[in-house]
């Protein structure tokens, strides 16, 4: 597998719609940024701190953060940013294996994120805040699998 450098991230070529054209089979886990419209090819890797602009796409063998679940076809990945108890960002995963969400030092599945937002933030705002990211997260992957099943 090719490893990439931010340099090498940064010089690979657009395609007609402004995207940058990401080689498959590729490990990008010296990247940190990849920008708003980046599309990836089959059997990508990235490494834990990756951030991903708001329409990247992600081939179906995608491996994210050494999870052993391949991506679910179409938009695998979405997170929402500078929010929360110190703003940072917090990524949802659509895998075979579940919905995993990467908060902060946190690599959880769905259910388990939930839970400890509610230890921890119970019924106070960043918790409401946390909550309600996660139930629009699901909802979304939901119909994503639902319109990639036809």
């Amino acid at each position: 597998m090719n490893k990439i450098t931010q340099a090498e991230y940064d010089a690979l070529p657009l395609n007609e719609y402004g995207q940058r054209v990401c080689p498959p089979k590729t490990d990008y886990s010296n990247v940190a940024h990849f920008g708003t419209d980046a599309q990836f090819g089959n059997f990508a890797r990235f490494g834990n701190s990756a951030r991903f602009g708001n329409s990247a796409q992600f081939g179906t063998d995608a491996q994210f953060e050494g999870m052993d679940f391949k991506a679910k076809p179409g938009n695998a990945l979405i997170q929402f940013d500078r929010f929360g108890s110190v703003n940072r960002c917090t990524q949802f995963f659509n895998t075979e294996g579940g919905v995993w969400v990467r908060c902060g030092c946190q690599l959880l599945i769905l259910e388990d994120f939930r839970k400890r937002v509610s230890e921890v933030y119970g019924n106070k705002e960043h918790g409401f805040i946390y909550l309600g990211i996660a139930a629009v997260a699901e909802e979304y992957f939901k119909q994503e699998n639902e319109r990639n099943a036809k």
